[in-house]
C-alpha cells in the first residue's frame, strides 16, 4: 500500500492511497479516508463521504478489475481538499466487463444496483472519466455552510441529504410528519 500527501502550505491538501483490489480493502479505504479527514480537520462529514466512498470502491472491485487476469491489481483512492468541501477520486484498471458507470435501475427485489444511486444522492456532484491506465469515478463532498442573520446567530445551511442524515442520527421527525 502507497500513501501519499501534498504537503505545502499553498497548495490545496492531496492524499493518495494505492490500495489491493480485493475485497478486504474496501474497510481499508473508508478507514484511511476517516484518518486523512480528521487530520485535515475537514469540515466535511466523515461518515457520508465513507458510505459514498464505499459504494464506488466496491463497484472498482466488481466491474473494474479482472480476477482472471492474473495482474495484481491495486485501486487507487485521491482525496483533495477543496474550497467548498472535498473532491474524492477512485481509480480502477479498468479490466472487468462494463466500462460505462451509470445509476442502475433496481427493483424491489435487486440485491445490487443502488450504489451510484446513493453516492449521487450523498454527494454534490460524481461522474465518470476515461483514463489511459482505465477509469476513475469522482465525487464531490460539500462542507456544511454558516451564513450570519443579520443582527441574529449564524446559520447552518444543509443539503436535503444531509438534512435526512441529520434526522435519521437524532431520531428527529420530520417537520409536519412528512419525509425528508
Amino acid at each position: 500500500m502507497l500513501v501519499t500527501e501534498n504537503a505545502t502550505t499553498d497548495a490545496p491538501r492531496h492524499a493518495t492511497f494505492a490500495i489491493p483490489a480485493a475485497a478486504e480493502s474496501v474497510r481499508l479505504a473508508r478507514k484511511m479516508t476517516e484518518v486523512v479527514l480528521h487530520a485535515w480537520t475537514s469540515p466535511v462529514d466523515d461518515y457520508t463521504t465513507t458510505v459514498a466512498l464505499s459504494e464506488v470502491f466496491t463497484n472498482a472491485l466488481l466491474h473494474g478489475v479482472d480476477p482472471d487476469s492474473g495482474v495484481a491489481a491495486r485501486i487507487i483512492v485521491d482525496l483533495v481538499e477543496t474550497t467548498t468541501g472535498l473532491h474524492v477520486e477512485v481509480h480502477d484498471p479498468n479490466q472487468g466487463k462494463h466500462s460505462d458507470v451509470a445509476v442502475g435501475h433496481a427493483t424491489a427485489q435487486s440485491e445490487s444496483g443502488r450504489g451510484l444511486e446513493l453516492v449521487a444522492a450523498l454527494s454534490a456532484s460524481w461522474g465518470c472519466k476515461h483514463t489511459p491506465t482505465g477509469k476513475l469515478v469522482y465525487f464531490d463532498m460539500l462542507a456544511p455552510v454558516f451564513e450570519q442573520g443579520g443582527d441574529g446567530p449564524a446559520v447552518l445551511l444543509v443539503n436535503r441529504s444531509e438534512l435526512r442524515h441529520l434526522a435519521s442520527e437524532s431520531r428527529i421527525p420530520a417537520p409536519n410528519g412528512g419525509s425528508l
